[in-house]
């Protein structure tokens, strides 16, 4: 500012022009004010928030393509879903914007943001469903369509920072001329000045205001509160204009924090990815990686900045032994790993030296480099091998399990041509439910463990054995063993499984029955080839059990007409042919029948009388032999009715009905029916019956004794004949079985055997019934031994219904005859026995 004497003194010599430029000077400064006002309040009209809107969604796309052009690679579903969740919050608030714009050329890019969101959900999608091809050629749909939008965005906000720019150099230059103006005046105003020297000064210290607010603003100082902006003179529009200025660069700052929290959230992402990430450029440089990557490698802070080379950080991993195995100094500088662009991403799996193992999925990018995503899975193999082993292993002997079996089958078959033939042992073992059912499951589980044991003890170590499950065993024969081999080899497992086992202070017996195939002959296929081992087991077991036998193509023929046998008998009921036969058995001491039983018979259409030894088994097993059961009770219940009224019927209980239950309903049912008396009808049970579950037969026998029904111990001498049944049951008869009477002339053991039967039963209140008796002499022997009562051919053959009277009058007179009839004593001597008191 001018001193003011030099003001006054320019005022004195002007005054005299003062009074006739006054004029001229008032219009001249009223044209300028005038052309000023205009300029400032165009430049107030220029509205920087577009140029600002145009950037912000310049950014906000940019952020939205990095997202959607890396879901293709992500290759992880929740950073998918977490990801494309933020691009969509992206394409939301920059459709909310443009709408808002008011330059029409930024809100008519809606359709196309539109556009871009639909082609950035395809690339979603298929990266989510990891159908790679699929994600990447969306990826450049989207890229193209991206890269367009942006183009038109960056246009828009140039064409808008051109105009701001020229407002603001005609902003700038009516300043400047406005400056000038006054000062190339001042000397003419100073005449005026004593009027106008309060407006000059109130002007300029306003103008100086607004100065030092742009000032500030150029240092982004956006504390500052610009003055006069309420006045509607020149400067007052200059503040005003300097205000809007102000307000779009708060709005700037504002967005450039959104950005930098945007990026927090980002690395916050990154870091806390179950992952590590690490991308590299085509100059093979860091660009980006996360604090999983630098765990799994346990690299520094320093080599984790971007722009370190990939070469520093594998020098190092060698160095502290997180490289793989083979990696070196060589290997490095042979460029590991040569990645060149493609579409198609690729996982490797390393194993590194410090014994981990990590996958890693790599992904090429355009231009050059590639992003890699690590997982460290060594847990993971770990676990995998573990439940692998359990998988095909049986947890109780840990042998191979069934799994294993087959897959080793397959294989060995697979390199048969190789490998050589080999054989299979198909192993069961005999009576083991027995000793289940007897000893419990716990022994029954140390008892197959043993087994194990043995099986191993008894192979090579180049032999494969497995338990298949329950009592079935299999061994796998390499090195291609002839049919003797094999069969030397099942004998001797079969004797060393037949010796004792001690359990828990308990010697138990069981045996072993097996099948025999070789491969290739027997079967190229693991499913011929079991079915024929299987086929082979079911033959060695019907030959009486504690055999090997090599499958032979006939055992497929008997095993069809077993089938045969099985289905043809499910409909023999149904078609009338099943029968009843009734063989007599007589008292010896009253000389008449007191009993027949029923024998079940089938006539079938095309074999003719199929022996019950054939069929009983496999009803059975079949479970028909319940309904033949309860089919049998009404039948010979309802036959009794028509005999002499001493008579009973006796029917035989099968263990399975038992077991099965209902046997009591049955029983009453079939006395309801046909009105027999209960004590007319007596129950041959076996001891196989007893050992299926002692307490419930036990009671069952009591509740059908306690209605009066008389219960006969069947075969007794050929199962365990344990003297627990005979002490722990009231039996009314035991029926001795007919081996040891056919063979009592010929073996004399056999005599004492029966002779100390019929004695036990006297003394425990029972009646003996020898079965069997064909001959003369096997009645006079039996007789001597003090039997009470006699079955057999000697006397009566089973016959059917309707010949019953009659086989029993005959059988009565036949005894008669041979009582008649003199015979040489054969100096045997019969001891009497005072029988001890019945229970109750």
């Amino acid at each position: 500012m001018q001193p003011k004497n030099s003001v006054a003194h320019r005022l004195y010599l002007v005054a005299a022009l003062g009074a006739a430029l006054v004029f001229l000077l008032a219009v001249s400064f009223l044209h300028f004010a005038n052309s000023t006002r205009i300029r400032a309040r165009d430049f107030r009209n220029v509205d920087l928030a577009e140029v600002v809107l145009s950037s912000d969604v310049e950014v906000l796309l940019e952020r939205h393509r990095r997202i959607i052009e890396t879901a293709p690679i992500a290759l992880d579903r929740n950073w998918i879903r977490r990801e494309g969740a933020i691009a969509r919050g992206i394409v939301k608030v920059i459709k909310e914007r443009l709408r808002h714009a008011s330059d029409a050329a930024l809100a008519g890019l809606v359709p196309k943001i539109d556009g871009l969101d639909d082609l950035a959900s395809k690339v979603l999608d298929a990266s989510a469903e990891l159908a790679q091809d699929r994600s990447i050629l969306a990826a450049r749909a989207y890229g193209e369509a991206a890269g367009s939008l942006l183009i038109d965005v960056q246009r828009q906000r140039a064409h808008r920072l051109a105009i701001a720019n020229e407002d603001v150099n005609v902003l700038a230059t009516s300043s400047r001329d406005l400056v000038k103006w006054l000062f190339g005046t001042l000397g003419v105003l100073l005449v005026l000045v004593t009027l106008s020297l309060g407006v000059v000064r109130n002007f300029v210290r306003r103008l100086h205001a607004v100065t030092e607010s742009v000032r500030k603003l150029a240092r982004n100082d956006t504390s500052i509160t610009v003055a006069d902006t309420a006045s509607l003179d020149e400067v007052g529009d200059i503040a005003r204009a300097v205000e809007v200025f102000k307000s779009n660069a708060v709005a700037l700052l504002d967005h450039e924090k959104e950005l930098e929290r945007l990026n927090d959230w980002f690395e916050i992402a990154l870091d806390n990815m179950a992952r590590g990430l690490s991308m590299f450029d085509a100059d093979r440089r860091l660009l980006v990686c996360n604090r999983r990557y630098r765990e799994i490698y346990a690299l520094p802070d320093d080599l984790t900045k971007p722009g370190t080379s990939f070469e520093e950080i594998l020098r190092h991993r060698i160095k502290i032994g997180t490289a793989r195995r083979d990696d070196s100094e060589d290997t490095m500088r042979a460029g590991w790993p040569l990645l060149e662009p493609s579409d198609k991403p690729t996982t490797l799996t390393h194993e590194l030296a410090d014994n981990r193992v990590i996958s890693i999925a790599y992904q090429a990018l355009n231009g050059g480099g590639w992003v890699a995503v690590h997982e460290d899975i060594t847990e993971k193999r770990k676990s995998d091998t573990r439940v692998a082993t359990i998988a095909r292993q049986d947890a109780l002997t840990e042998l191979s399990n069934r799994r294993h079996f087959h897959e080793e089958i397959d294989r060995a078959l697979a390199e048969v041509a190789s490998i050589g033939a080999f054989g299979v042992l198909w192993i069961d073992l005999d009576h083991f439910k027995e000793v289940n059912d007897t000893h419990g499951h716990p022994t029954g589980d140390a008892l197959l463990q043993k087994v194990a044991e043995r099986l191993k003890s008894a192979v090579r170590q180049n032999d494969f054995v497995a338990r298949l499950g329950g009592d079935e065993f299999a061994i796998i024969l390499y090195g291609s063993p002839s049919p003797r081999d094999c069969a030397n080899l099942s004998g001797r497992l079969i004797r060393s499984l037949s010796k004792s086992f001690e359990i828990g202070g308990q010697i138990i017996t069981i045996g072993a029955s097996i099948g025999i195939v070789r491969a290739p002959e027997h079967g190229g296929e693991a499913d011929i080839l079991l079915k024929h081992a299987d086929i082979a087991l079911y033959q060695a077991k019907s030959q009486g059990r504690g055999d090997c036998v090599i499958y032979q193509p006939e055992f497929e023929t008997h095993m069809r007409q077993r089938r045969q046998l099985e289905a043809d008998l499910r409909q023999a009921m149904a078609n009338g042919e099943l029968t009843l036969n009734y063989q007599p058995i007589v008292d010896l001491e009253e000389g008449r029948v007191l009993s027949c039983e029923a024998l079940m018979r089938w006539k079938h259409p095309e074999r003719g009388f199929v022996s019950p030894a054939l069929f009983i088994p496999i009803a059975e097993e079949t479970g028909l032999i319940s309904a033949f059961g309860a089919w049998v009770l009404k039948e010979a219940c309802r036959a009794a009715m028509l005999w002499p009224g001493h008579v009973r019927v006796a029917v035989n209980l099968s263990a399975a009905q038992v077991r099965e239950g209902g046997i009591m309903e049955a029983v009453v049912r079939a006395l309801d029916e046909s009105g027999l008396d209960a004590h007319r009808l007596e129950l041959e049970v076996t001891e196989t019956l007893l050992l299926q579950d002692d307490a419930k037969t036990l009671e069952t026998l009591h509740r059908l004794q306690a209605i009066g029904l008389t219960i006969a111990l069947d075969d007794f001498g050929t199962g365990y004949a344990s003297l627990s049944y005979l002490r722990n049951f009231p039996f009314d008869r035991v029926k001795i079985d007919q081996s040891f009477v056919r063979d009592l002339p010929l073996k004399p053991h056999c005599q004492a055997i029966v002779r100390a039967v019929v004695q036990l039963a006297r003394m425990l209140g029972m009646r003996s019934v020898a079965e069997g008796v064909e001959t003369e002499e096997h009645l006079a022997q039996v007789q001597d031994a003090g039997c009470t009562e006699v079955q057999g051919y000697l006397l009566a053959r089973p016959v059917p219904e309707d010949m019953v009277v009659r086989t029993m009058a005959a059988a009565e007179d036949e005894l008669a005859r041979l009582k008649a009839r003199e015979r040489p004593e054969k100096g045997l001597r019969r001891t009497e026995f005072v029988p001890i008191a019945r229970k109750s």
